[in-house]
């Protein structure tokens, strides 16, 4: 018997195609990882906070960032912002489908200071990532997918945002109408 190795073999078909002289399982690799579309992961991880200023009121200042990734916008808050020798922990994320190579990651980081009488901005920042740049998250040297936005400065802080974008791994495809992890000879 020789059974069809397409989408029509039964399962019985299988497990006595399986039992016969004729047939030769190899286990080949009967799947592939398509090349589009690509999710990569986007992790605001941290604030590096050099200095502040928050006038006549006290030695720190609260604030709210906003972290426009793409169409998604995560926001950050914290009520005692102070020079620190070791970074605040943001740890906010999310993940980007790119569809096509021409598909690029972008993040724009706003902000405000709130005082009692009005809120100050805080210094922004915006990049675009593209694949041209190689800046998919596997290509950045140093440690790959680790980013910084350097040194942001205004009259309420000076500070340094680290984030990273890296590769999430693809789902396996199974190939279409072949007969999974045995190859009939």
């Amino acid at each position: 018997m020789f059974p069809n190795a397409g989408t029509q073999t039964t399962v019985e078909q299988r497990l006595l195609a399986r039992k016969s002289k004729l047939v030769v399982e190899d286990f080949c690799d009967v799947k592939f990882v398509p090349e589009f579309p690509k999710k990569f992961e986007v992790e605001i991880l941290s604030i590096g906070v050099h200095e502040v200023d928050d006038g006549l009121f006290d030695s720190d200042i609260e604030v709210r960032f906003n972290f426009k990734i793409n169409d998604t916008t995560l926001s950050w808050e914290h009520h005692q912002i102070e020079p620190s020798a070791v970074p605040y922990h943001i740890g906010v994320r999310t993940n980007v489908l790119i569809h096509t190579p021409d598909d690029e990651i972008s993040l724009e980081i706003t902000g405000v200071e709130f005082d009692v009488n009005q809120n100050d901005p805080l210094p922004s920042f915006s990049r675009t990532f593209g694949q041209a740049d190689q800046w998919w998250g596997t290509n950045v040297p140093n440690p790959p997918g680790f980013h910084s936005t350097l040194i942001l400065e205004n009259d309420e802080i000076k500070c340094e945002i680290f984030f990273k974008i890296t590769a999430v791994p693809s789902e396996e495809k199974l190939i279409p109408g072949v007969f999974q992890q045995s190859i009939i000879t």
